[in-house]
């Protein structure tokens, strides 16, 4: 089976969609900006970003599934 490597095109400034469910599991989709850049954690080796969201003012990490990217900075 061949390998196939998978790009992430998200960068500092990039506003984003955040879709996730509360608790309900009614979906919430929020507004965002990409704060850092990709994160790789060393435990888990997933790709993260910190966002800041708009609706919580505040900062938290998200991975790949969970965003969507509006507009690229």
């Amino acid at each position: 089976m061949e390998s196939k490597n998978i790009e992430w095109h998200i960068s500092l400034g990039s506003l984003v969609k955040i879709v996730s469910t509360d608790n309900y599991g009614k979906p919430l989709d929020k507004l965002g900006i990409v704060v850092t850049d990709k994160i790789v954690c060393q435990q888990s080796l997933f790709v993260s970003v910190r966002v800041y969201t708009f609706r919580d003012q505040r900062v938290g990490t998200y991975y790949p599934y969970s965003l969507e990217v509006l507009s690229p900075a």
